[in-house]
């Protein structure tokens, strides 16, 4: 929060002005080298440019085609995750004073107490931004620990974000790719869930299907390319699984498809393209992911259907889809949904699991039934078909019907 920072590194230092200089043109000139990056650099370098002090302008940092990218106070919180606190409670309580942590709200959300344990203070936070914001977006920063994965069983609410952990955490829905303004599964705009004893949340929607296959966790690494493949130990690439099991099998396919490769070039893209919405490039998303499937087919055991062979001869970068791939892959797996819609959802997620639209999110969940007929809050995910209110207007038509959900 200083005014004139200069940051120390051994024997060098730089002032801020100069360190968002070059970050500027890295983010902008420099991107082929972003790019090589792990994603999570190039998520650090748009925090930093976002909030830079000297500006004014806090709408400063634009996506690929210009427009701003708004990150909010969640996306700070996120990434607190990945820093190392004495005390677990000083990942929320260090940023109380950030000035997005004041944007929707009057006045804080809360005032830190160290007397109150970590599961309360967190608890306490994720009500009242619920309850001063009215919307789910808090449900999208949910990442459980791999330890929790098979069964979820732990003590701790499961719709409570916890913000010392940056596991699991993928490209989808509402933080960093926040630029994704276009999901609107629910069509409304005020999320009231209920508020339970016991920490449990009763929210109302629809159940718009069960999880049957799910891929291999994905993740930055396994998601590489022919030219990136270490030759001794190369890792398994999870489209080959993915592709064996939609094609060269005799599940039946979702009616509502037109073209089953193109829905799932969109689904590994969760229609985020390069920062924009994939669905208003397909003259440059189908080619791009043409190209990046030949490099991958011969190593991976399948061919390329026609229509993509002919797609590979437009002028198209396959690096284009493999950058936005494995930025909003990462931490996911790919999943089939019953009805054969296809999807994207958390590394926890497991077949039978149930995908369902709350009244005032922009993104599907995923919930775990259990024994007392509540459920386990799994993550939020992508589900191709059920993006932009489709649920909602099954609804209307009867063919969905409204149910209540109490998550533990």
């Amino acid at each position: 929060m200083a005014k004139h920072a200069i940051l120390h590194c051994g024997n060098h230092s730089i002032e801020w002005p100069a360190l968002m200089r070059l970050s500027s043109w890295i983010r902008n000139r420099g991107s082929v080298i972003q790019a090589r990056f792990n994603p999570k650099f190039g998520l650090h370098l748009m925090l930093w440019l976002a909030y830079d002090t000297s500006r004014d302008d806090m709408d400063v940092l634009t996506t690929n085609d210009d427009k701003p990218i708004n990150f909010n106070f969640l996306d700070i919180l996120r990434f607190s995750g990945e820093l190392y606190a004495t005390d677990s409670r000083d990942h929320l309580y260090a940023f109380l004073n950030h000035p997005t942590s004041l944007k929707n709200v009057d006045g804080a959300l809360m005032i830190p107490s160290y007397t109150d344990p970590v599961g309360n203070v967190y608890y306490d936070f994720a009500f009242h931004h619920i309850r001063t914001t009215k919307k789910a977006d808090i449900l999208s920063y949910v990442a459980h620990r791999p330890e929790f994965q098979a069964t979820l069983t732990d003590d701790y609410p499961t719709w409570i974000p916890q913000w010392d952990t940056f596991e699991g955490m993928s490209g989808i829905g509402i933080g960093p790719a926040s630029s994704n303004a276009w999901y609107n599964a629910s069509k409304k705009d005020q999320f009231k869930p209920e508020f339970l004893n016991d920490g449990r949340l009763k929210v109302y929607g629809v159940q718009v299907g069960l999880t049957e296959f799910a891929s291999a966790a994905m993740t930055w690494d396994n998601l590489c390319v022919v030219r990136e493949i270490p030759r001794d130990n190369p890792p398994q690439h999870p489209l080959g699984a993915i592709w064996h099991y939609l094609f060269n099998s005799h599940r039946q396919p979702n009616a509502d498809y037109e073209d089953e490769y193109l829905a799932l070039a969109l689904t590994l893209l969760a229609d985020n393209y390069l920062d924009t919405q994939a669905r208003t490039r397909l003259d440059e998303v189908f080619p791009s992911f043409s190209k990046y499937c030949r490099l991958l087919c011969d190593r991976l055991d399948f061919r390329l259907p026609p229509h993509m062979e002919e797609a590979t001869r437009a002028k198209s970068s396959w690096e284009h889809f493999d950058a936005s791939a494995r930025y909003m892959d990462s931490g996911s797996r790919f999943f089939t949904m019953s009805g054969g819609y296809y999807g994207l959802g958390p590394t926890m997620l497991m077949p039978n699991d149930v995908c369902a639209v709350f009244f005032g999110s922009r993104t599907p969940y995923v919930l775990r039934p259990d024994m007392n007929g509540e459920y386990r809050f799994v993550g939020h995910c992508y589900v191709h078909g059920f993006m932009d209110g489709e649920a909602m207007d099954m609804l209307e038509m009867g063919v969905l019907q409204q149910r209540e959900f109490v998550i533990r």
